[in-house]
């Protein structure tokens, strides 16, 4: 995942956009976890779990109808669930595996999202169920939070509970969560990533220019685009695209280069593509920490979850888990590769300097609030970008 230095090993693809500094910086991240765990790690032997080459090799001698909700096909134990799911992925009649992974991709709300992602190297084949292989037993904690104020107050009284506190404020921040995911960043010795939807805790945000300005390097996915309304509104922190730009106004030149922000890619595109359009998304909340602390749950980096929503995280300290999370990070998308942002203005830009389709910008103008009020009532109406 990372080298001696803390920097992700793979590399990212320049955009040489217009002046803005954007790929080509030194990238090490999620790039050789690859099942075989980290320096340091805590395995013992392979055991007999299957590596991702075998996962791969049994993936491509069968031909299996995919398990869907309106398909199930159940297995009789996880190795065939895995060979199950790796065999979708293989291509089929005169597919190429990029055509496959599009055709796995499509079996959401919009079948029709064609992929322009060039054909992977062998060993960097998707993998969305990794086994991990044998390892000693490690420290590992529930680190959750309780919901708070808000719509969980409104349904609360609804359901006639009245010991709930109906202010939708930010008091209720110190939480196991919250204490987890500051204390890895505060920390953090050689790298910080984190992969979210959203980030725009107002607690997180000084932890990670902190670490950045001890020479610690901060990595960072988000969705573009993801939620952008609702982020609008009074109190919720501002879209990703904001706190980007706002995280790199305030490192001088030299402590920009520690801090390295991406929009998330799709294994089969070459740019992201906004989340209002319902193509490509992704909804991971993974916080890992010099390659060994890791925090995965269903907790993400954005005021809602910080200081209202019930969350529930696993916290585990283990090389060997964590490069198998990363190394599936790094297989299962193409963000180091494509995803980089400025960090003149914390935006994706392509080659000729153009924003992708959709993007509001670091200013969402005079009326945003506006806008996000618009946003809620799309979210609870079912539509909108959310």
């Amino acid at each position: 995942m990372f080298d001696r230095d803390g920097n992700l090993r793979d590399h990212t693809v320049s955009s040489g956009s217009a002046g803005l500094t954007h790929g080509g910086q030194n990238q090490s991240i999620l790039a050789d976890g690859r099942q075989g765990g980290y320096e340091g790690q805590d395995t013992t032997s392979a055991g007999e779990a299957r590596n991702l080459v075998d996962v791969t090799h049994d993936g491509n001698r069968h031909s299996l109808p995919e398990h869907t909700a309106k398909d199930p096909h159940y297995d009789s134990d996880i190795a065939a669930e895995v060979t199950r799911a790796q065999s979708v992925l293989s291509p089929r009649g005169s597919e190429t595996r990029m055509n496959a992974i599009t055709r796995h991709l499509n079996t959401t709300i919009q079948p029709d999202t064609k992929g322009n992602a060039p054909e992977c190297a062998s060993g960097e084949e998707m993998v969305t169920l990794i086994p991990h292989p044998t390892h000693e037993s490690f420290p590992m904690a529930m680190v959750c939070r309780k919901p708070w104020g808000g719509m969980y107050a409104l349904l609360s009284l609804l359901s006639y509970n009245f010991d709930v506190d109906l202010a939708p404020n930010h008091s209720c921040v110190h939480v196991p969560q919250n204490e987890a995911f500051l204390s890895a960043v505060r920390n953090a010795q050689k790298n910080v990533f984190i992969q979210t939807p959203n980030l725009n805790a107002e607690p997180l945000l000084p932890a990670l220019l902190e670490a950045v300005r001890r020479g610690v390097e901060v990595y960072y996915y988000v969705c573009l685009g993801y939620n952008d309304s609702g982020e609008l509104l009074p109190f919720q922190g501002g879209t990703n695209e904001m706190i980007a730009h706002k995280l790199y106004k305030d490192l001088s030149e030299t402590e920009k280069e520690h801090l390295h922000v991406f929009n998330y890619v799709a294994k089969d595109q070459t740019r992201p593509i906004h989340n209002k359009f319902k193509k490509r998304s992704c909804h991971i909340k993974l916080m890992i920490v010099d390659e060994h602390i890791g925090i995965q749950g269903n907790g993400n980096q954005d005021t809602q979850s910080w200081y209202h929503s019930q969350e529930v995280n696993v916290m585990l300290d283990s090389y060997t888990v964590c490069a198998s999370w990363a190394d599936g990070i790094r297989r299962n998308q193409n963000t180091h590769i494509y995803g980089a942002v400025s960090k003149e203005d914390g935006c994706w830009h392509d080659e000729h300097g153009k924003q992708a389709d959709g993007a509001i910008g670091v200013d969402p103008g005079k009326f945003a609030w506006a806008k996000g009020i618009v946003g809620a009532v799309q979210r609870v109406r079912g539509a909108g970008g959310f």
